[in-house]
């Protein structure tokens, strides 16, 4: 980072943010069983509290039954949604607004612990990025999309005329939920993508595994392990 950017980081603060379940319907209690010797949700704040642009850090949840699972945690904020943003089928939007609002700062790191191979590193990064763009706008996580894409059988992105290899493919990227660095003026709108000025950071594989099911989960503890 320029001495810059450095100074910057100086005099803003930081919230971040983390959304969990209680209940995972295609992966039970993922975000808090045993996962390599910890959990997902101790992986993910343990991550945050190496990063020393970090003031505070909020986990969002949506059952009270999480609150003796997650008090060995210190120097964390833990709010209980209210009983109207609790049922799974909220919209995001929602969840989006709620989780600017219970962070006490301007700007905002948003994470997920499903994403336990996002590397520190790749943090950095993202915050390095924002500095750039004076911490406007929004950072996020993307892997490449190398695939041939169809909708309703009608080809996306290429020719079926003329198959191209699929290196060749256009350069489309896909969003990865490791984390998006926003203002709290942009989230409150009820997105984690900003209006404008968006940027992005590749996370290659294996490290943008999201865990949504069971094998994913197995996978992501097999990885975790030797990465």
């Amino acid at each position: 980072m320029k001495k810059e950017e450095f100074k910057k980081a100086k005099i803003i603060s930081i919230s971040a943010v983390i959304p969990i379940k209680f209940k995972s319907m295609r992966c039970p209690e993922k975000n808090y069983r045993l996962f390599s010797n910890s959990t997902l949700i101790d992986i993910c704040v343990k991550k945050l509290r190496y990063l020393q642009f970090i003031d505070e850090i909020v986990i969002s949840i949506d059952d009270e039954r999480l609150i003796p699972i997650l008090e060995h945690l210190d120097n964390v904020r833990i709010i209980l949604r209210d009983e109207s943003l609790r049922d799974p089928m909220v919209p995001m939007n929602l969840i989006y607004s709620h989780l600017a609002e219970i962070c006490i700062n301007e700007h905002i790191v948003y994470t997920s612990c499903t994403t336990p191979l996002i590397q520190i590193n790749h943090y950095k990064e993202g915050y390095e990025k924002w500095a750039r763009n004076n911490f406007t706008g929004s950072v996020h996580t993307v892997s490449q999309l190398k695939d041939f894409l169809l909708k309703e059988g009608t080809p996306l992105n290429f020719d079926k005329r003329h198959f191209p290899r699929s290196q060749d493919l256009p350069d489309l990227k896909k969003l990865v939920y490791g984390f998006a660095y926003i203002t709290k003026n942009e989230f409150l709108k009820g997105s984690s993508l900003a209006q404008t000025n968006c940027g992005y950071i590749n996370i290659p594989f294996p490290f943008e595994i999201d865990i949504d099911t069971e094998l994913d989960f197995k996978a992501a503890q097999l990885l975790y392990e030797k990465v």
